[in-house]
């Protein structure tokens, strides 16, 4: 993970969270996540931000331009509000050890993320990591030789019911004392894995401030930090789209189930496997998106709930 070296102006971030606040009120955007709230935002923007993940990226990716990478999608990630309930089953909406579903189709995809939060909130903000990802060189056992994650994403045994607590630490053959100090993964060989948790190096992010921004990797292990700051994350996702600097598509991901393409990833993949481009899917998320209403209206509180603190957070800027 890399913090940009430029921080964002805050004129940057006015437009950023307004032009959320705005695609909320009118909910031009998929419910899950909000994507594809702020589509437009980007697209005006795209030069720079394009630019943001070159400068960040051109290291991995010798004699990348603007020109290799296409728009993803855009999504908010809000955490520790009061209802924001939005991808989750957790009332504060932290994410849990993942890799992005993307990168298990097409890659290499990279996130912008940038935090947001008001200012008053700094006073009580403490040591603890807001964000955390795991490197390829902090953990290499995590990954394959070509860079590939072992697993899309792990978990604590407590997340389990305690009979499939039991039957996990069964099919591993491990002691109560390794069980309660690991996580869980199924490797590439559909294999239960135990992995202690004290081996899980993670690149934090502690104590940002407004204008600082991140570029990571999507398929590398990521999660929301153990601080119970409240923060709305801006995520932006880039795809390497130029085969010479590794754009690779990847056969084995099922998508069979994909239709009625009601989701932001179904709606991407679809149109790429249709199409064989990034941007036709851009023609049809209006249309898609006209699907979400109900599911938008009967979620108002946690529209407003996020709303909300944008507007807090702009009335700060």
């Amino acid at each position: 993970m890399h913090k940009i070296e430029q921080t964002l102006s805050t004129s940057f971030l006015k437009e950023l969270t307004l032009s959320t606040i705005q695609g909320l009120e009118k909910k031009d955007c998929f419910y899950d996540q909000f994507h594809y709230v702020n589509r437009h935002f980007v697209e005006k923007n795209y030069e720079f931000l394009s630019t943001i993940i070159c400068n960040v990226i051109e290291q991995f990716h010798p004699g990348l331009k603007n020109s290799d990478l296409a728009f993803v999608n855009d999504f908010v990630a809000p955490v520790n509000l009061e209802d924001a309930q939005i991808h989750t089953q957790n009332m504060d909406n932290k994410y849990g050890w993942h890799i992005d579903g993307i990168d298990r189709s097409i890659g290499p995809c990279y996130n912008l993320w940038i935090p947001l939060f008001r200012r008053e909130s700094l006073s009580v903000i403490d040591d603890k990591s807001l964000f955390d990802v795991i490197e390829r060189t902090s953990v290499p056992s995590l990954y394959l030789d070509n860079g590939d994650p072992i697993s899309n994403g792990f978990f604590l045994p407590s997340d389990l019911e305690v009979d499939e607590q039991k039957l996990a630490q069964q099919f591993i053959g491990i002691s109560d004392d390794v069980m309660g100090s690991s996580v869980l993964l199924h490797g590439v060989s559909g294999k239960i894995q135990a992995f202690p948790c004290d081996e899980l190096r993670t690149t934090p992010v502690v104590k940002p401030e407004l204008g600082d921004a991140y570029v990571f990797s999507s398929n590398q292990y990521h999660a929301s930090g153990s601080s119970s700051f409240a923060r709305v994350g801006i995520s932006i996702k880039f795809i390497v789209k130029n085969p010479e600097l590794g754009f690779r598509k990847l056969l084995t991901e099922d998508r069979s189930g994909q239709l009625p393409l009601t989701s932001w990833y179904s709606l991407y993949m679809g149109s790429y496997d249709q199409f064989d481009d990034f941007t036709s899917y851009q023609d049809y998320i209006d249309f898609s998106i006209s699907n979400q209403k109900d599911v938008l209206d009967e979620n108002q509180n946690k529209i407003d709930c996020v709303k909300n603190e944008m507007n807090h957070i702009l009335n700060e800027l």
